[in-house]
């Protein structure tokens, strides 16, 4: 638990329309508010159990990674009960059930509007994509759900890997081309049936 101390007292101005400019208030001023403010370690509560020794913090972080890593892989061990009976019998098409997997990721974003978006452009576009244009679009796949709505709708810039991308632009334009019209109920259940969103 962290103490924040040597304030000083609270000045006058915060009452006033010029609150933002005192420099502890300034959001633009870091330094000057990390200075301003002095943290001093209170010893743990009796109740709450002592932290995990550093070499175990590093285990829990390296497993972590390793979770990510195996969780974005592309897995192509697909057991046969999951397979198609009428498609001929061999290995699978990796690149076929990468680009499956980036339609199912574009469809399941837990938020209406982007599955929407998301799963209707993808649905008609994914399986023609380049290689180089499916990597652009998992990079994009890959960001948070909120922070892709926002890329895409101009109220945050792209993240570095995402700068310049093609595939961004076409997404940013094809949201801008209002794909569901006025946004009505009968137009949403037509597009979720012509895509096949759920």
């Amino acid at each position: 638990m962290l103490l924040a101390s040597s304030l000083g007292p609270f000045p006058s101005s915060a009452c006033s329309s010029s609150l933002p400019t005192h420099p502890i208030h300034n959001t633009h001023n870091q330094p000057a508010l990390l200075a301003a403010i002095q943290f001093i370690p209170l010893p743990p509560h009796p109740s709450l159990p002592p932290p995990p020794p550093l070499p175990q913090i590093r285990r829990i972080g390296e497993r972590t990674k390793s979770q990510l890593e195996d969780h974005l892989r592309l897995k192509t061990d697909v057991p046969a009960s999951s397979l198609d009976p009428s498609s001929p019998a061999g290995p699978v098409d990796a690149d076929h059930i990468r680009r499956k997997r980036l339609l199912y990721r574009s469809k399941q974003r837990g938020w209406l509007e982007v599955d929407l978006l998301l799963g209707s452009w993808a649905a008609e576009h994914v399986f023609t994509l380049s290689v180089a244009e499916c990597d652009e679009y998992e990079k994009l796949l890959n960001q948070e759900t909120i922070d892709i709505f926002n890329i895409i709708n101009g109220a945050m810039p792209p993240p570095v890997e995402l700068e310049g991308s093609k595939i961004l632009k076409r997404l940013q334009d094809y949201a801008m081309s209002s794909p569901f019209g006025n946004g009505s109920a009968r137009t949403y259940e037509t597009v979720k049936d012509r895509t096949g969103l759920i």
